[in-house]
């Protein structure tokens, strides 16, 4: 990273708000595992599993 910022070939702003999307996710996602227990979680990523599965055999 040190050698992109050196050579200014870093988009700060599209970073920046991904990054912010990450990091409210990756909370909001902990928080409700945390609350809803490990049966839930594992329901959600199955689902998710299946459904990109789904979109890359079909798309």
């Amino acid at each position: 990273m040190i050698v992109f910022i050196s050579r200014g070939m870093i988009d700060w702003i599209p970073g920046l708000v991904l990054s912010l999307g990450n990091v409210t996710g990756a909370f909001l996602a902990a928080r409700m595992s945390v609350r809803k227990g490990a049966k839930f979680s594992r329901c959600i990523l199955i689902i998710v599993v299946l459904i990109n599965a789904i979109k890359y055999l079909l798309f």
